[in-house]
């Protein structure tokens, strides 16, 4: 075995004393103390190192709003990495005077976790120690009484101070806020607790004498004090949180009750339902109890006599008939079960069940149709059912698929206890008018398309006359009724004609131009219409050189001004040609660099079948 030599013990002696240096240097003035330690032997209030956080979190979003700063709140981002794990700091206020006994926490984010609290000593210092391997940017807290709650991100905290290593926390000193609860004799209240619209403040009550205190170190700036106390009405005020902040006052009024009970129609009782007591000026809320009953208090002094009102989604609605003055009890609610109604339609020939049809239903004395109920066809035996309806009258639209039945059946019915609520209706069966389409020449035309229409009174109807376009009023163009297409034979049935006067029937084929006619009086029992072959019309244009754009063109039927088809006259080819003309005479109308020509020589003759060709010569504009 070899023994060391004078000069390596001496080396690591040296080097086991730079070490015990090192670690006396680093050691705090006092040693740390853990949560759980600190909790075991001195006060930890809530107006600590929680408190601080609470406070904290209203500060940071308020300080980011009004700087604009990038520091959301520094848990979104990774903070600076600390310098070392141990700092020396003191705890001052806004004078520079030491706080002593301070609690200064450290906690993490994300979740505002505590991780340690330590204390300042008398002289307001204070070691705070970040632990080797912690999870989550730490923040740094201070709390102590009479002074205002401060928490910070702590490397943005260290990253202002001028010594990093030796910071300065400053917390200023609080005020305080106290006053007196009275009644309207000017005797004290006790027991009324008083809250505080800060988070960070317990709420407090009033002693044997009616006198409170908020605890010291409130903020300054407004808040909102709320006083309550059983068999008092509530008393709400904004008051200015400063250093001269007088005594508060509050004069509390006796609180005059409403109470009852509300049950079903069995008589078991309902709970945990709102009632709602509305007023001239004010109105009021409560929730009934288990056992159904309710005691709702006066809002405001003096209140006016309140209307009560229940909603329950399994029962009618309540509304009372007359307003309760306040200090009424044992008043009973009642709920009832809405009812059902069903409605049975059929033929009214036939008495047949009538299923494909749709059914809308709303209140008579609400505007607003889509508050309803509706129910969609197909009905299985013409039954449709509704539920959940309150009591009263009742407005019903049926809107049978189709077209063979009137529509809509619009009526009224009244759902009630001791009103029946079935409901039966015989739909009418719209008139059929039977149609044939053929040629001139007696052929049948299958897939014609044939409409029914009705005429507005003083209507010259042709078969140029508009159909539902929405551009004209209702007494300028044609309504179609109902359209069908010819079957093989040419035949086809239009539903909804009344047999009155005002109604045509127009027909068009493919081949053949289109005719209307009247619909027959009600003694005809049908209508025949002969389609002649379609006519066509080609026109060719001549323009002189340096035309800048082609004319537009259009024909107008000389026996019917309604006739104008108009269209644009092709450009490559100068040429406009027109189908499915009926027999008549036309004329050409021209509209070309602005002038409009229209020239008798240009009215020609269209026979069934035929074909007019036409060469149209355009004068140079110089000559207009």
């Amino acid at each position: 075995m070899r023994t060391a030599s004078a000069p390596a013990l001496l080396c690591a002696a040296t080097a086991l004393a730079a070490l015990f240096v090192l670690f006396v240097a680093t050691m705090p003035s006092e040693a740390p103390r853990s949560l759980d330690q600190e909790a075991g032997t001195e006060e930890l209030s809530e107006l600590g190192a929680l408190a601080t956080l609470a406070s904290a979190r209203e500060r940071a979003s308020t300080s980011a709003a009004s700087d604009g700063s990038t520091t959301r709140a520094s848990a979104e981002a990774a903070p600076p990495a600390l310098a070392v794990a141990s700092y020396l700091g003191r705890i001052v206020d806004e004078r520079g005077v030491p706080v002593p006994h301070a609690y200064v926490g450290l906690f993490t984010m994300p979740g505002w976790v505590r991780r340690e609290v330590f204390r300042s000593d008398a002289t307001g210092e204070v070691r705070y120690v970040v632990p080797p391997g912690l999870e989550g940017s730490p923040w740094i807290s201070a709390s102590c009484e009479g002074h205002e709650n401060q928490a910070f991100d702590f490397a943005a905290f260290l990253a202002k101070q001028a010594d990093p290593e030796r910071f300065v926390l400053v917390a200023p000193r609080g005020f305080r806020l106290h006053g007196f609860v009275r009644d309207v004799q000017g005797v004290g209240v006790p027991e009324v607790e008083l809250r505080l619209d800060l988070g960070s403040v317990e709420p407090t009550r009033s002693d044997a004498a009616g006198s409170f205190a908020f605890p010291a170190g409130l903020p300054a700036g407004t808040r909102t004090v709320t006083c309550r106390r059983e068999g008092y009405i509530p008393r709400q005020r904004t008051i200015e949180i400063r250093a001269e902040t007088p005594a508060l006052e509050f004069v509390l009024h006796p609180q005059r009750m409403i109470r009852g009970h509300v049950l079903d129609e069995t008589g078991r009782a309902l709970a945990d339902l709102t009632i709602h007591a509305r007023g001239d000026r004010c109105s009021s809320f409560t929730k009934t109890a288990a056992d159904g009953s309710f005691a709702i208090g006066e809002p405001i002094p003096d209140a006016p006599p309140m209307i009560l009102e229940v909603r329950a989604g399994a029962t009618e609605p309540y509304r009372s008939e007359h307003e309760l003055a306040w200090g009424t009890s044992g008043f009973l609610i009642t709920l009832r079960a809405p009812l059902s109604f069903e409605l049975f339609v059929s033929d009214a020939a036939t008495r047949a069940p009538v299923e494909h049809f749709d059914v809308k239903l709303w209140r008579a004395d609400v505007v607003d149709t889509s508050q309803g109920q509706q129910r969609s066809g197909p009905h299985a035996e013409g039954r449709a059912v509704f539920e959940h309806l309150l009591r009263g009258t009742w407005t019903v639209e049926i809107e049978p698929h189709g077209g063979d039945y009137a529509t809509p059946a619009l009526f009224a019915i009244v759902v009630a206890d001791d009103v029946s609520r079935k409901h039966f209706v015989a739909l009418e069966r719209r008139p059929r008018i039977p149609v044939l389409v053929r040629s001139e020449a007696g052929s049948p035309l299958a897939d014609a398309e044939v409409v029914l229409l009705s005429i507005p009174p003083g209507f010259q109807a042709s078969v140029w006359s508009p159909i539902d376009d929405p551009r004209l009023s209702d007494g300028q163009k044609l309504h179609r009724i109902d359209t069908q297409r010819t079957d093989a034979e040419g035949r086809a049935h239009l539903r909804g004609f009344s047999g009155a006067a005002g109604f045509a029937v127009r027909a068009t084929h493919a081949l053949h131009a289109p005719s209307l006619r009247a619909a027959p009086s009600a003694t005809e029992s049908g209508i025949e219409l002969a389609l002649p072959l379609a006519a066509r019309a080609r026109f060719r244009f001549a323009t002189p050189s340096g035309a800048i754009a082609p004319p537009t063109a259009w024909l107008t039927a000389e026996d019917d001004d309604a006739a104008r088809l108009v269209t644009q006259v092709q450009r490559s080819a100068m040429q406009l040609a027109y189908d499915g003309l009926p027999p008549g005479r036309y004329q050409l109308c021209v509209q070309w660099n602005g002038v409009l020509e229209r020239r008798a020589s240009e009215s020609f003759e269209l026979r069934s079948g035929a074909t007019h060709e036409q060469q149209v010569e355009l004068p140079p504009p110089s000559a207009r």
